[in-house]
C-alpha cells in the first residue's frame, strides 16, 4: 500500500468521508475501501487550469499531484462510484472542506434513493420466501 493512501486512511479515521460508514467494521468493508480524488485526473490534465490548481486549497501551493494525501479521501464503494468525476460549479473558489461538504450533500440524496430501492427489493424477496 502506498504511503499517501495509508496517510489518507489514518487522517479520515477509517471512515467514508461522505457517508460516515466505518470501513474497518468488517473484513469485507475494509477490503472494499476506496480512495476518491477530490479533483479528478481529467481536470488535473487540463493545461489551462495549471495556475488555478497550483493555488487551490486542495494543493495549498504545493505540487499538483493526482495521488496526493490532500487530493484523496477515504470512501466506501457506493460513494466513490456515485461521485465519479463530479465537481461543482465554482469548485475553483472552494476550499477542500467545502468540496467534501458539497459531495456529502450530493451523495446523501443519491444514497437515500438507492436505500429506498434496496428496502423495496428486500421486501419483495422476503415475501417470495414465505412458505405457502
Amino acid at each position: 500500500m502506498e504511503k499517501w493512501w495509508i496517510e489518507a486512511q489514518l487522517r479520515d479515521g477509517g471512515r467514508c468521508v461522505y457517508c460516515g460508514l466505518d470501513l474497518y467494521a468488517t473484513f469485507g468493508l475494509y477490503y472494499s475501501t476506496q480512495g476518491d480524488h477530490l479533483i479528478p485526473r481529467s481536470t488535473l490534465r487540463q493545461p489551462e487550469l495549471a495556475d488555478v490548481l497550483r493555488n487551490h486549497d486542495v494543493f495549498r501551493g504545493g505540487p499538483v499531484r493526482y495521488n496526493s494525501v490532500s487530493n484523496c479521501v477515504t470512501t466506501c464503494v457506493f460513494c466513490n462510484q456515485h461521485k465519479g468525476k463530479a465537481l461543482p460549479d465554482g469548485w475553483e473558489r472552494m476550499t477542500r472542506e467545502e468540496l467534501i461538504d458539497w459531495n456529502r450533500r450530493e451523495l446523501a440524496t443519491v444514497r437515500s434513493s438507492h436505500e429506498r430501492e434496496y428496502e423495496r427489493r428486500v421486501a419483495v424477496l422476503a415475501s417470495r420466501q414465505q412458505p405457502s
